[in-house]
């Protein structure tokens, strides 16, 4: 399960690179804007996007994808999972019906709903973040930092990026649910898997 989520996660970091290689709006689009178009290079801003669209997106892509790679490796040890489940005799009443009603296998029922939850969630994390990031196009007036959507002009809140609550949200909300999901260890504790351990003799 772990090698699927780091999978997943190498997955989304290639992904994000090439996203913003490819799309002309983005890395490309920052040269033109700001350092070709105007009369001289706009070296803050250009290198404010481009960090934040690097490590920014690259963040909401690891996340999102990183925990659809967590259910993906579920479903691929349903097998075992399940197993361990029976053992334990916790039976999930809706798979055992699905099962009896239907005669389908279990591992199969278990597998496809793990699944269907790694795509819900990643469409959510992903979905929050460009509903956050389109925040400005869709309030009245076009706010672009917190000052503005506040209505506070003259704050000091005027100089944040709305923008940065998604950062935030997904590069330190990002960390700790990622880490939380290899913290879990379900197939090294579980299944046989080695674990490296230290013994301490006095």
């Amino acid at each position: 399960i772990d090698d699927v989520l780091q999978l997943a996660i190498v997955v989304a970091i290639g992904f994000a690179f090439a996203e913003n290689l490819v799309n002309p709006t983005y890395f490309v689009g920052f040269v033109t804007d700001y350092l070709i178009k105007p009369p001289s290079p706009e070296w803050g801003p250009f290198i404010g996007s481009v960090v934040g669209r690097g490590v920014l997106t690259s963040m909401v892509h690891i996340v999102s994808t990183g925990t659809a790679g967590y259910f993906f490796g579920l479903a691929y040890f349903a097998s075992p999972l399940m197993r361990d489940q029976f053992a334990r005799g916790n039976i999930h009443p809706i798979f055992a019906m699905m099962h009896r009603m239907l005669g389908i296998n279990t591992e199969a029922i278990y597998a496809r709903t793990q699944i269907i939850l790694g795509m819900f969630y990643a469409i959510i994390l992903h979905g929050m973040f460009n509903f956050i990031v389109s925040l400005s196009d869709i309030l009245p007036g076009h706010p672009t930092t917190i000052g503005a959507l506040l209505g506070l002009q003259e704050s000091f809140l005027n100089n944040i990026a709305i923008t940065l609550v998604p950062s935030v949200l997904y590069v330190v909300g990002g960390f700790w649910l990622l880490s939380t999901l290899f913290e879990k260890k379900e197939d090294m504790k579980e299944f046989g898997a080695i674990v490296a351990s230290q013994t301490f003799v006095s």
